[in-house]
């Protein structure tokens, strides 16, 4: 179950685009379930963490529409470069579980379930329309359809057509509550962009942005150390802080020093993006990990910083490998340019 965790969160986020609502939802569903039989703390706990956290860089992600807007970088492209770090993140998990899984069998206990061809087949069949969603957000952004409002829009529509064809008639009640969960959301989401516009204006009148892009360009010319000190920054703040907090304070002083020194935005994007990720988990104070805390209070603090470590070693050396191979990470997001 440790893989349906993982690959779960994914799917997950992919509907929801939210990590602590996917670190909620895996926590309470599928730890019961794991606690039911007898895995191992710490392989309760990690997968569930790691696969709630990957709704941060799977498109449609918040934190992408936040990052893409307050640095002034593409938010189709961020959307579409978020899915190969998204999937490398899937598979260094998986490598991680194959692993331990081989060297402690016993922490994962394998309960057999018997399916016929019939129902593995009606199995597959039920996912198919959330594919069709999965699509309808994120796909015809990718041949070029749509831009991310629309389809946001279509991705609506989807979903009331499925939700009707399910019941074969129209629930108002739900579709009421739909519509005033979504104008919160908006309205606090629009609320921090014109929060963070004003701030980023106060620096810049302030003369604080020039200043900073002026000191860090003749402290360093290195593309490399300006990336590799802006990334540390954001991974420490990610320890403490929400990440869209952390964007509204480094986006303002970020967006234009990576534009000062010609660092592709797409790029710094992505790797700010999975750093968020993980600093999201990461102790002392990973939001993820109090939600995950909070849906199972038989865990302690402690068992959870363990079980997350290994997972975060993952995340480290996928922000390696973008810094290393950014032509191989930038090949999607320019692929529909």
């Amino acid at each position: 179950m440790n893989y349906v965790a993982i690959i779960g969160g994914g799917l997950f986020g992919a509907l929801s685009g939210s990590a602590l609502a996917g670190t909620a939802v895996l926590g309470k569903v599928l730890g019961a379930e794991m606690r039911r039989q007898h895995y191992n703390k710490e392989f309760q706990i990690g997968p569930i963490v790691s696969g709630g956290t990957l709704a941060m860089i799977i498109p449609p992600s918040l934190i992408v529409v936040v990052l893409g807007s307050q640095a002034t970088i593409s938010i189709s492209k961020l959307l579409l470069g978020g899915l190969v770090p998204g999937v490398c993140l899937i598979l260094g998990y998986s490598i991680w579980n194959v692993i331990r899984t081989a060297s402690r069998p016993e922490f994962s206990p394998i309960e057999s379930v018997e399916m016929s061809a019939a129902q593995r087949i009606k199995a597959i069949l039920l996912m198919l329309p959330f594919a069709l969603i999965v699509f309808l957000v994120t796909g015809i952004i990718w041949i070029g359809v749509a831009t991310p409002s629309e389809s946001a829009a279509m991705g609506c529509l989807g979903l009331l057509i499925l939700s009707w064809s399910y019941k074969r008639k129209f629930d108002w009640f739900a579709l009421q509550q739909a519509i005033k969960q979504s104008i919160g959301v908006t309205g606090l989401v629009m609320m921090i962009i014109m929060s963070a516009s004003g701030f980023s204006r106060l620096l810049a009148f302030s003369g604080a942005t020039p200043g900073f892009v002026n000191f860090m360009a003749t402290w360093s010319e290195s593309q490399l150390t300006i990336l590799i000190f802006s990334q540390l920054a954001v991974l420490f703040l990610g320890m403490w802080l929400d990440s869209i907090a952390i964007i509204i304070l480094i986006a303002p002083l970020l967006a234009p020093l990576i534009e000062t020194a010609g660092i592709d935005p797409v790029w710094f994007g992505m790797i700010t993006m999975t750093n968020l990720l993980l600093g999201g988990k990461s102790p002392p104070f990973g939001l993820c990990l109090f939600v995950l805390k909070g849906v199972n209070p038989e865990l302690t603090i402690a068992e959870i910083y363990r079980a997350v470590i290994p997972y975060l070693i993952v995340d480290g050396l996928v922000i390696v490998a973008i810094i290393v191979f950014p032509k191989v990470f930038l090949l999607l997001p320019y692929m529909f340019d």
